[in-house]
């Protein structure tokens, strides 16, 4: 079945056009360079790298929220937008095209493909794809990591999904071999039994990160962890293994505000005063990890509609959509690094 004809059709003119609507929101509304940074060509020549045919992929910005200003990004395609008979616009996807044929057979409603890139001003750096599911331990990771180029990688993709505690669901666990030490990385969500028993007990983070193989462990990151579960967020973990099968020394605990779009009631409830995303971002800042450009950021998600000239002639609408929703709190080495966030960027026809 041709699933992705089941959405809008977008020409790839018009795709390239609402990413340029987006882009401009949010350097608008966003406080422009100082929290974008300046990779705004090398990004729109990654996302027109990945666009499948008849498509406008919704794509997230990954920001530092201290230090320099710079933006990766992630490319972001549903189940119903890539069926096995998917063909890329404009560019070659990067070389994953294989994946398309294997996700036609495997893939299952709310799972999806999604290429995670790393961006210079000059250019793109590495690039990774990966597939999202309910349950990333049942995944055939012969056949994922044979179609991506990667079989090598299948046995440690399962090490890793399997390296998590009960309390997490696995929801990926891929190769990113334009990366140093060529890791594999996988992410996991706590369950709200496992977030309530982490806002209860510091010492409960030590154990399950511990028994993953994750080190250093200060009781610094075990109680900024615990306090984090002890809002009414989704909590990640994202991990990666080495060459030599060890655990990388980065990991990330990242939050989600929410996993839909953050319309204007939803903002208002998240950044209000005690709201989820104030207070987590306000310790973000008491931590040392974050400075005040997290407020531009809190301040600029948007939910617009705005007339869109169609490539047959036609005219209609289109609603343009950006929401902060997701953050992250990465650790190297027993150290925290520069906070990150992921505002969630799409264009929808009006039809």
């Amino acid at each position: 079945m041709d699933r992705h004809r089941q959405t809008p059709w977008f020409a790839p003119a018009e795709a390239m056009r609402a990413f340029d609507m987006l882009y401009e929101g949010a350097w608008h509304f966003m406080g422009g360079e100082h929290l974008l940074g300046a990779t705004r060509q090398s990004m729109r020549s990654a996302y027109e790298t990945c666009l499948v045919e008849g498509t406008a992929p919704l794509f997230w910005l990954e920001m530092p929220l201290l230090g320099t200003p710079h933006s990766d990004m992630h490319v972001s395609y549903d189940f119903r937008e890539v069926g096995a008979d998917a063909q890329f616009a404009l560019g070659d996807g990067f070389g994953y095209g294989g994946l398309f044929a294997w996700f036609a057979e495997h893939g299952v409603p709310g799972s999806g493909i999604d290429y995670t890139i790393d961006l210079r001003e000059d250019g793109i750096g590495a690039v990774g794809a990966y597939v999202s599911f309910h349950d990333a331990a049942a995944v055939d990771y012969e056949g994922f990591c044979a179609s991506v180029g990667r079989a090598c990688d299948a046995g440690r993709c399962r090490k890793l999904a399997a390296a998590f505690p009960p309390g997490w669901n696995v929801w990926y666990a891929s190769p990113f071999p334009g990366r140093a030490g060529n890791p594999v990385r996988a992410a996991g969500l706590a369950s709200k039994e496992l977030m309530q028993a982490f806002a209860q007990d510091r010492e409960l983070v030590h154990e399950h990160f511990s028994r993953m193989g994750l080190s250093p462990l200060p009781d610094e990151l075990c109680a900024r962890v615990s306090a984090l579960a002890s809002l009414p967020i989704s909590l990640e973990l994202r991990v990666g293994m080495d060459e030599d099968d060890l655990m990388c020394s980065r990991f990330d605990v990242s939050f989600y505000l929410s996993q839909g779009h953050l319309y204007p009631a939803d903002k208002a409830r998240f950044f209000a005063k005690d709201g989820a995303g104030t207070r987590a971002l306000t310790w973000f800042e008491e931590w040392g990890i974050a400075d005040e450009r997290w407020h531009a950021l809190a301040e600029g998600g948007f939910s617009l509609v705005a007339p869109f000239d169609r490539s047959d002639g036609s005219r209609c609408k289109l609603a343009l959509l950006c929401s902060p929703t997701c953050f992250m709190m990465p650790w190297q080495d027993g150290q925290p690094l520069a906070a990150k966030s992921y505002p969630k960027l799409q264009a929808r026809l009006m039809v």
